[in-house]
């Protein structure tokens, strides 16, 4: 109370200073910093609470030549009253680069650009310096502000028509966002995503076109858009139209595919058309107070504007969600095939995982046969990374499956079957159920999938050393035994960390293949292939169909293995040449190389040793999994854009599923449930 006081006293001192008789303002060479120390005393230091008027109200009301006095420092101060930029440009999405971007903001944020100087852009700035006023403001009582506007005599926006005025100024700004968005909407890269809109009238010309008719009216008849009028609500109708175009391109971005720079001129369009949408309500008024509170509303929103010139966790955020839907634009499609329904789907997912294990079985051996050859480091990255990036590869034409290789291309289903439910009313009770049911589907997907990786993978390598031992002669196991169950031991090694390394390469490899995936859409390489002149003349028209739908089916899949290969089998010699002890642990391999060193002991191993090397391969398995689900759910949660404080909805669903069928995360259910398949 005594802090509330001392800046009653503080505010009297300024006023009693400034704006008695002798008006001292006058002759103040800053007298922006004047408002800025009014301002100062209305905050409540330390917190985010509302600006308190109520002891400037009271001053004001009580001496009339301090008051009359202020208002003509005011009307002064804001004589320049030019706010179309803070309208049409601050907080928006640039054309620049990322980093330019992210120059600026960062710079907004540490030395922020103050705009002309006695500009409307620089006293806002001067004035509301805290990041949070714009929060203080919001809270302030509206019949606290009602009050203040009416003292300082603040003209409403419904009895200024002059060129100058702010309802002029406001259907300016409202002008140039709707030519910049007509603009974007009909260039050739936006309407390719729109093939609809080809022969029809833009939506967003139209919708120019409405603003001119009612900019018109306002003009000729001296008063504020009538809400009711057929002209007003053509515009909302027209606006809905303009947020379903955009909506529309980026549906179509799953056949289409969608570039980066794209992406960001239609997310430009969104916040441009969101603007429009906050603003188009202050042109329109039905009584006189409306146009008050319309005047109100728009010193707000100006103010709001301004803060968000350096946010930049916003932009950081702004450019992630851009990212994100454009890396994961292709993946939920692929994703449903890693999720089985059915004991059927169950089944050839063991068979498909199986397949896998037997040939990262042969890859293990390989690779400790690869590790005997007398090469440098540089060799042997390239050797293990051909050995890797092949097997992979192998994998992937045969049809089989590498089970940690799913989680990077199920988190974009996740995230779909997520934002259906998302869609239902936030009363429903529960309404995460479903998504319960589908994870339940998804967990015991992967498990099958590591048993059949992990078995395989162990028989084939342990058969395949004892071939090449009886038969062959060759002894692989005996010398690398000691360090192949060493680095199993998740206590005595770094076991983990290697498996978080290898977790982080399964998630890039991911975000590669639905990357390529969207860019060979985009840029309609299938296509190119097919009816391109050299490849017609070169190979035939059917052999150039079957290349253009080999290309378009295997090909993002063939770059995501072979560059996985390459991370893993670069690391540890980036490590050795770094000083660092980086290494990568995966699953299936830590299964072979469990086989290696078992039987290169002899199997003479102790309770220990057996112990720590079982949990050591579960361990490897449960980080290799977390890491690259979490990392690939969290951009598919970005692109989705669904709010991270629905998790806890989404987590107690799941943990109440599982107390009820805690089988169901590992089995398929004896009888039949309700297909939920076509939610995904």
């Amino acid at each position: 109370m005594a802090s509330r006081e001392s800046q009653n006293l503080e505010l009297k001192k300024i006023f009693q200073a400034y704006f008695n008789k002798g008006k001292l303002w006058e002759h103040d060479e800053n007298p922006v910093q004047i408002l800025v120390n009014i301002v100062d005393c209305l905050r409540t230091p330390g917190t985010t609470t509302a600006f308190d008027l109520t002891g400037l109200i009271a001053l004001l009301e009580e001496n009339e030549v301090l008051r009359n006095n202020f208002i003509e420092f005011i009307n002064s101060l804001f004589a320049q009253n030019d706010f179309v930029d803070l309208i049409t440009d601050t907080g928006m999405l640039r054309d620049e680069s990322f980093f330019k971007e992210f120059t600026l903001r960062f710079y907004n944020l540490i030395l922020p650009y103050q705009g002309k100087i006695n500009s409307t852009k620089y006293i806002l700035s001067q004035v509301f310096n805290h990041s949070d006023d714009y929060q203080s403001i919001l809270l302030i009582p509206y019949g606290d502000l009602y009050q203040l506007f009416n003292l300082l005599e603040v003209p409403s926006i419904d009895t200024q028509f002059s060129e100058k005025s702010s309802l002029s100024q406001l259907i300016y700004a409202l002008k140039i966002l709707t030519l910049r968005l007509c603009g974007k909407a009909i260039e050739s890269e936006t309407l390719r995503m729109v093939p609809t809109y080809n022969n029809i009238n833009s939506p967003f010309l139209a919708f120019h076109n409405e603003l001119e008719s009612i900019k018109k009216h306002i003009t000729k008849n001296q008063q504020l858009a009538d809400s009711k009028s057929l002209d007003y609500k053509q515009l909302h109708v027209l606006l809905k139209q303009c947020e379903e175009y955009i909506d529309l391109a980026y549906k179509n971005s799953n056949n289409l595919g969608i570039s980066l720079s794209l992406n960001k001129n239609l997310a430009r369009m969104r916040m441009q058309l969101m603007r429009i949408e906050e603003l188009i309500p202050l042109i329109h008024g039905d009584t006189p107070q409306d146009g008050k509170k319309n005047t109100i509303d728009l010193y707000l929103k100006l103010i709001q504007y301004n803060a968000q010139r350096k946010n930049l966790k916003s932009f950081i955020s702004e450019t992630t969600q851009l990212f994100a839907y454009e890396i994961t634009s292709q993946t939920a499609e692929t994703g449903k095939k890693y999720i089985s329904e059915h004991w059927y789907d169950y089944g050839k997912m063991f068979y498909k995982a199986a397949g896998g294990g037997v040939i990262v079985g042969i890859l293990c051996i390989i690779k400790v046969l690869l590790s005997k050859l007398d090469v440098s480091d540089f060799g042997q990255a390239v050797l293990y990374s051909l050995n890797y990036s092949l097997g992979f590869i192998a994998i992937y034409l045969t049809g089989m499956s590498l089970a940690t290789k799913q989680p990077a291309m199920t988190a974009s289903t996740v995230a779909s079957f997520l934002e259906a439910d998302m869609k239902k009313a936030p009363h429903i009770k529960n309404k995460y159920n479903q998504f319960a049911a589908f994870f339940a589907r998804l967990i015991r997907t992967q498990f099958v999938a590591f048993l059949g990786n992990i078995l395989l993978a162990f028989l084939v390598a342990l058969v395949g050393i004892f071939l090449l031992e009886k038969y062959m002669n060759i002894e692989i196991g005996k010398e690398k035994a000691n360090l192949l169950i060493h680095d199993l031991n998740p206590i005595e090694s770094l076991a983990l960390f290697h498996a978080a390394i290898a977790g982080v390469y399964l998630f890039i490899s991911g975000l590669i293949s639905g990357n390529r995936s969207n860019s060979d859409k985009y840029y309609k390489l299938p296509q190119r292939i097919k009816n391109g002149i050299w490849t017609k003349k070169r190979f035939g028209l059917k052999r150039a169909e079957k290349i253009s739908r080999f290309y378009e089916h295997y090909y993002p899949g063939l770059v995501s293995n072979f560059w996985f290969g390459v991370f893993m089998g670069t690391t540890a010699s980036v490590g050795k040449f770094l000083g660092l002890n980086l290494d990568i642990r995966h699953i299936t391999f830590s299964s072979g190389n469990f086989a290696l060193g078992a039987f290169g002991k002899d199997f003479i191993l102790s309770y220990y040793q057996i112990f720590w090397s079982l949990a050591g391969i579960i361990l490897i398995g449960f980080i290799n999994f977390a890491v690259s689900f979490n990392f690939s759910l969290f951009i598919a949660f970005k692109a989705k854009k669904i709010p991270g404080g629905e998790l806890r909805n989404i987590i107690s669903s799941i943990i109440n599923y599982f107390l009820k069928k805690p089988l169901d995360f590992i089995f398929p259910p004896i009888r039949k449930q309700e297909d939920n398949s076509e939610l995904i």
